[in-house]
This record gives C-alpha cells, sequence and structure tokens, in this order.
C-alpha cells in the first residue's frame, strides 16, 4: 500500500506532513512527502483540497498540486481549505474559483500567485489612518501580484488564474491589508468586511465579539483605536460598492459562530451556532 514518505527534496522540512496514510484525512495537513514511495501510478485523494504532494516524476496520477523538482505543473486552490508551501516553488499553471456575494458585491481576497484580475471585477489594496472614517482604495491593473491582500468589487462565481513563484511564509500585506491562506482569527482593533449595522463595510473587531476569516480573505489593520465602521474612498472616482456605508439595520441577519465561541463572517462546510442553534452547512 501506498504511504507518505519520510524524505523531502525541499526545505523548511518541518512544514511538511511525514505521517502515516491517515493523515490524508487531516483536513488541516497542507503538504505530503511522497518523495519514497516504490512504484507508479498511485493516486492521492487528500481531505484538505489544496494539499500539495512532493513527489518524482511518474509516481503519482494526481494531476493537480504536485510539485517535482519545486515546479508545480497545475496548481488548483479551492475556496474554504487551508493553504502552505513548504518551500519555494513554481506554478506553470494556477487557478483559484470564489464568489462574491451578489447583494454585498465586494469580497477581499489574497492569493499565494499573481492572479489576472477577470472580467467585470476591479481591485484595489486599501490604506487606511486611524482615526479616519474611511480607508482609500487604489486600484490594481490587470493583475494581482501574488501575496496581496485586495478588495475585491464585482459579483457572482469568479475564476483568478496565473501562474509564476508562490514564495514560503510570504508576509501577506499590502497597504493597510493583511491576508491569511488559513482559517485566521482577526486581531482585536482590526477591521473585517461583513453586513453590520450600517450595512455592508469594514467593522472593528472588538475582543469581546472575536471573528475568524477563511482562506484567502484579509482584513484592515489599525495602528490604534479607530471608528466603528469604514467607508472606502476610491481614488479612480468610480461608483463601486461600500463607497458609502448604506443605513441598514441587523434585524433578521443571523449571527454565526464556529464551536469555539468565534463570531464567523463567511462560513464554510461545518458545525455551527446559528441564532443559538447548531446548524450544519
Amino acid at each position: 500500500m501506498a504511504y507518505v514518505g519520510s524524505g523531502s527534496p525541499v526545505e523548511p522540512a518541518e512544514n511538511i506532513v511525514r505521517v502515516g496514510e491517515e493523515a490524508l484525512t487531516d483536513p488541516h495537513a497542507t503538504c505530503f512527502d511522497v518523495t519514497n514511495l516504490e512504484g507508479s501510478g498511485i493516486t492521492f485523494n487528500a481531505t484538505n483540497r489544496n494539499a500539495l504532494f512532493i513527489a518524482k516524476a511518474g509516481e503519482l496520477t494526481n494531476t493537480s498540486n504536485v510539485i517535482i523538482d519545486r515546479t508545480c505543473a497545475n496548481l488548483v486552490l479551492t475556496d474554504g481549505y487551508p493553504f502552505k508551501a513548504p518551500a519555494n516553488f513554481t506554478a506553470t499553471s494556477a487557478t483559484y474559483t470564489t464568489t462574491i456575494n451578489t447583494d454585498a458585491k465586494a469580497a477581499t481576497l489574497c492569493l499565494p500567485f499573481a492572479a489576472t484580475i477577470p472580467a467585470g471585477v476591479t481591485a484595489y489594496t486599501l490604506n487606511y489612518t486611524s482615526g479616519a472614517k474611511a480607508a482609500t482604495a487604489t486600484p490594481v491593473e490587470t493583475t494581482i501580484p501574488a501575496n496581496t491582500p485586495v478588495l475585491l468589487n464585482g459579483s457572482g462565481a469568479q475564476t483568478f488564474t496565473g501562474s509564476g513563484a508562490v514564495v514560503a511564509d510570504a508576509e501577506n500585506t499590502a497597504g493597510n491589508m493583511t491576508g491569511v491562506f488559513a482559517l485566521a482569527e482577526v486581531p482585536t482593533g482590526s477591521y473585517v468586511l461583513q453586513n453590520g449595522d450600517n450595512g455592508i463595510g469594514f467593522y472593528r473587531v472588538d475582543a469581546e465579539d472575536p471573528i475568524t476569516i477563511n482562506p484567502f480573505r484579509a482584513y484592515l489593520t489599525a495602528t490604534t483605536g479607530g471608528v466603528h465602521s469604514l467607508t472606502v474612498d476610491y481614488e479612480n472616482g468610480e461608483e463601486t460598492a461600500i463607497e458609502g456605508v448604506a443605513a441598514k439595520t441587523t434585524e433578521g441577519r443571523s449571527e454565526i459562530y464556529n464551536l469555539s465561541g468565534m463570531r464567523v463572517v463567511a462560513p464554510t462546510k461545518g458545525l455551527y451556532i446559528v441564532n443559538g442553534k447548531k446548524v450544519v452547512k
């Protein structure tokens, strides 16, 4: 039977899972070293759909997320699953698909590869001065650089394609935004895009009400205590989503928490507490 190997051609080695085949079911496992396999034509199916496999040529039949000699021919990232590069490598082709809420028409994004902006979508980096009532948006032209968190304006399912270098342990920061590649708790005092008591906007995270965000999302940082919610000023003058915070209350809006008691902005598959009741998504 095939097994997860114990050797690796890349570093840092501590980022690579080296355990039995049962580790494939671990939703947090992000990389498997299978360079010690004997044989060929083997397929691995990991619970984490973004897991990477470091292999030798001809070993695996997997057509995506396989790294051979520091090159991944087809990197396919799935929304909602964690990702971590074990070391620097090159993606010959890379894709990621997400859905921008049709009501909000806005989302945050951070990807580990340089991605072409799809037609009908605009992307912006954000800068913020603590205490101000709005963040300043600067348009990104054509391509979103790797590890660059942005605000998106658009609607519906969108596929981002690209290629190039994927860097391990990158900073994932630009302007006043920080991106994440795994489920993460947002630091107190930062701002998260959500539908709050003033409508769609960036809302401050308070210590008594922690918030987690999903992989490939971003939050806005502030150096000191700021206002409750932020709008966005667009440098190019376009009319876009969250240009102004609409007068909208939270009446009828569900508050969603994970089993650790932290509020979740965009839940993926799993068990959550919605309005005091356990709900499976």
